[in-house]
C-alpha cells in the first residue's frame, strides 16, 4: 500500500515543496546529476500531514498550538468517518508522525543538493534501508524494473524504512487511512472540506 500511493509529487529543486508529500517517500524524475542524457527517479522524504519536521518538532509556541489543532483535526477527521475511537486513532496517527518527523532531514540540508545527490541501485534499498519490502514496494509503485535511482535523503530513507518494521501495522493503517481521507477532502460531503480548510 505505501508504495501504490507512491506518485511523482515532490520536487528537490523547489524549495518550497522538496517534501511536502504526505505520503511515506515521494518521487522526482529528472536529469540525472551524474548523467544528464538521462531522467533519474529521485526518492524524496514524505509522511507527515504538516508542512515540514519543524512543525512538529519546534519548541516555539505557535508551533505547539498547530500542533494542538493538528491534533484535532486527526480526530474530526476521523469521526466524520464514522471510524472507532477516533481519539485513539488520532493519537497513534500524531505519535507515528513524530517519529517520522524526527527522522526526516532538517530543511537545510534537504535543499542542499550536493548532499542530495546519492545514487543507490535497486540492490542498495534492501542492504542499506532494510525493514520495507522493497521488491513489492517498488512493483506497487510501477517500477517493477527500475534499476537506479536517487536518494535525496539517505539517512532518512533508512530510518523510515525502519519505522515501517518496528511501528505497529495499527498505527499505519491508521495513518493510511487519514490521509488518503485528507487527500481527497475536497470531494466528499462539504464537512470533511470544511473541516480541511479550517486547519489548513
Amino acid at each position: 500500500m505505501l508504495g501504490a500511493n507512491m506518485r511523482a509529487d515532490t520536487d528537490p529543486f523547489n524549495n518550497n515543496n522538496y517534501a511536502s508529500t504526505d505520503n511515506l517517500f515521494g518521487l522526482f524524475v529528472g536529469q540525472d546529476l551524474n548523467k544528464p542524457t538521462i531522467n533519474a527517479p529521485y526518492l524524496m522524504q514524505g509522511g507527515v500531514g504538516m508542512p515540514d519536521r519543524d512543525y512538529y518538532l519546534s519548541d516555539k509556541k505557535e508551533m505547539a498550538e498547530l500542533r494542538d489543532g493538528y491534533k484535532d483535526y486527526l480526530e474530526k477527521i476521523f469521526t466524520l468517518a464514522g471510524m472507532s475511537d477516533p481519539k485513539a486513532r488520532a493519537g497513534r496517527v500524531f505519535a507515528l508522525e513524530m517519529k517520522i518527523a524526527a527522522a526526516q532531514t532538517d530543511i537545510i540540508t534537504a535543499q542542499d543538493a550536493h548532499k542530495g545527490n546519492n545514487p543507490w541501485t535497486r540492490a542498495d534499498f534492501a542492504k542499506k534501508a532494510p525493514g520495507i519490502d522493497w521488491t513489492a514496494y517498488w512493483t506497487a509503485a510501477g517500477l517493477p524494473k527500475q534499476q537506479n535511482f536517487i536518494v535525496w535523503n539517505p539517512e532518512t530513507t533508512t530510518k523510515l524504512a525502519g519505522l515501517v518494521a518496528s511501528e505497529p501495522i495499527q498505527s499505519w493503517q491508521d495513518w493510511l487511512a487519514f490521509h488518503r481521507i485528507n487527500e481527497v477532502a475536497s470531494t466528499l460531503p462539504r464537512a470533511f472540506d470544511d473541516a480541511k480548510f479550517d486547519f489548513f
